[in-house]
Formats: C-alpha cells, structure tokens, sequence
C-alpha cells in the first residue's frame, strides 16, 4: 500500500503569539530614547581619564581592546593640560563615546556587604540608610555607588560590592576634566590594581546631571504600560481558551504538591532529630580559639597600626586603636576567613600626638570546624 504523503502541522496558537510578543519587543526597543538604551550604553566606546596623585592617563576602550592616548602632567599649567588633552582625545569626543574618570583605588573605599535576598528590590533605599555604617566618612560627604555580585540561594542572601569616594575628590577631579573641555559621563573607583575597568558610576547622585535625563520618561512609561496592557489582554484569551485543560493539570499538580509537602515534613522532622543528637559533638569544634584570632588579628592589621584592646565575646571581637591607614583597615579585616559583618562603631578621629587615626571596629567570628 503506498505511504500517505505527510504535511507538517499548522503552527499552534501558542507559537504564533510568542512569535508576535517577540515582534512586539523589538517594536518597543525602537520607540525608547537613546540615553534609557543601557545595552547601547553598555557597549559603547569610552575615553577613560585615569587618575593618579602625579599624572592622568588618557585610555580608549574599543571592541574589548584598551589603547592608551596619552598622558597629561597634573603638575604642569592648566592651559598646558587643556592643550595636551585636546590634541590626544580630538578624535575621540563625541556621541560615540562615553567619556569617563577612574579616580585611584586609595582616594575611596570599597567593600563587600551581604544583605537577604527579599532585600534585594529596596536596595538602594536600604543602603542609603546605612552609610554611616558601612564607610567612615559622614553620609552628606560621599558619593557611593554598588552592584551585586554574586547571589547565594543556598544563603537566601546576596552579596553586594559598595563603593564610596568622598564628594570633595570627585568635585576636583570634575572640575579638572571640564576645565580640559571634557563632558564627563561617569566617575568610578579603580580596583585595588589600579585598572581601567569601568564598573559604577559615582555621579548619578548629581541632580544637575541627570534630572533632565529623567523629564521624558513619564512619556515613555505611559506607552510601555499600554503596551502591557494590551499584551496581556492577548494572554488573557489565550489562558481561557485553554482553561479546562489547564485545571485539569491544576489538580494533578495539587496532587503532586501535597505528597511533596508530605515528604518535606517527614525529612524535615528526621533532619531536626539528628541535628539535636549531633550538637553536642558539633559545638565542641565550633569557633576558633583566642590564640588563633589573636594571630589572624596580628598578620591582617598593616604596619604602622597599634592596638590598644581586644576584647572578645559572645562570638564578637572589638578593636580599639591607632592606625596611620585606619579608613584601609575593614576592607583588610575582611579578606580573613575567621571574620565577617566588619564595620566601625564609631567615626575615626586625629590623633595629633600620634599623627594617626582613632579606630574602633567590630567584626563577628565565622563559626567553623577546626580541624
């Protein structure tokens, strides 16, 4: 008997509306303006002025590749800066580029933070209330910036990156730049190795640089929420077209989930039964001792810091001392692998006799089996 010819099937409703949706989203992407395009943002070329005590460096970034432009004298005359730059950067300062400045990593702090995961969409608003904790400088005296760096679900936490530099060393180095002629997109804090990548952007603190970004995007929210709207009308029949079946699966997953929910609580009730058999033998090898923490404190503190008291207790080491590098001394603390949630207890002082800094910091012990 011959074999009937086949035909391929007609495309389901499912795949004509997620081909529409795509088409949909590129449509948007067309009606929003330049400067809310991050992904534009993000890829395109930038003219990094990189700082230093004695020089800036004139660096381009294209296509993943660096090539420095130049060199400028921070010690020579200003007209003299301004000429220099002009003839190294002319091609260069333009739409295509972002023109940015990498102040030294020594003129700020940066920090790793852990904070919950729910608090992840208030973030901002959370750090803006802590600042007095998390830098030694007083809250209206710093611009900051962060980012999250990497999420930890097995924590339920996330683990934030801040940076800070005083306000005072980002209005100089402004000021320098645009005395040069250059319109400055983005201010940033360099890595300990002092490169030039571009990671945070200290001034979008500033309402003189962005509040007139910000006068078109009710415009623009407004057509993106009728848009939604109307995406979602069209989901919305898809779903009723397809309610039966899905309450049929509705049931079967109710099902599912109640024979799961079962299982959980029994290993549950399992777990908490060996946990309290085993604590015992568990918290005798927990925490490290004193002599072990008083040697972690001894090869993390830098030279030309004294300790005046360490005192110990419930899980909570307190330092107490002078430092000539004393603003350094929470970002050393933390590289240990015995403490965490480092942070000072009181804002750092001058110690006119001593040429150095009163420190006070905190930091809690990581519990640990020692081996």
């Amino acid at each position: 008997m011959a074999q009937q010819p086949t035909t391929a099937p007609a495309p389901s409703m499912l795949s004509k509306l997620r081909d529409f949706i795509d088409w949909w989203v590129d449509e948007l992407k067309t009606m929003l303006p330049f400067s809310t395009d991050s992904t534009n943002q993000a890829f395109k070329d930038r003219l990094l002025i990189v700082m230093d005590e004695a020089q800036a460096s004139m660096v381009l970034h294209h296509r993943g590749k660096e090539q420095t432009l130049g060199k400028i004298d921070l010690n020579d005359t200003p007209p003299h800066q301004q000429i220099v730059f002009n003839s190294t950067t002319a091609r260069y300062v333009n739409e295509e580029h972002l023109t940015g400045i990498i102040l030294p990593a020594s003129q700020g702090l940066k920090r790793q933070v852990n904070f919950p995961l729910a608090a992840e969409s208030e973030l901002g608003h959370i750090l803006s209330h802590q600042l007095n904790r998390l830098t030694p400088y007083p809250a209206d005296k710093i611009y900051y910036d962060y980012r999250i760096i990497k999420r930890q679900s097995s924590k339920d936490e996330i683990v934030v990156e801040f940076v800070a530099v005083p306000k005072q060393v980002v209005n100089d180095a402004l000021k320098v730049a645009r005395n040069w002629g250059a319109t400055v997109n983005f201010v940033d804090l360099a890595s300990s190795d002092n490169n030039a990548r571009h990671h945070y952007d200290l001034i979008h603190m500033l309402p003189s640089e962005h509040d007139d970004d910000r006068s078109g995007r009710p415009l623009f929210a407004g057509l993106l929420v009728i848009n939604l709207l109307f995406i979602s009308a069209i989901i919305g029949i898809q779903w009723w077209q397809q309610s039966n079946h899905e309450s049929l699966l509705q049931q079967q997953v109710t099902a599912a989930t109640m024979q799961a929910s079962a299982a959980n609580k029994l290993r549950h009730k399992i777990e908490t039964i060996k946990n309290k058999v085993d604590f015992l033998s568990k918290k005798k090898r927990l925490s490290p001792t004193a002599m072990q923490i008083l040697n972690e404190v001894t090869h993390l503190l830098p030279h030309g810091t004294w300790l005046e008291r360490l005192e110990f207790h419930n899980g909570k080491i307190h330092l107490t001392g002078h430092s000539s590098q004393a603003s350094t001394l929470i970002g050393k603390i933390e590289e240990s692998a015995i403490f965490e949630d480092v942070t000072f207890t009181a804002p750092l002082t001058q110690d006119q006799r001593l040429s150095a800094e009163r420190f006070q910091i905190s930091a809690m012990l990581i519990q640990q089996v020692i081996k």
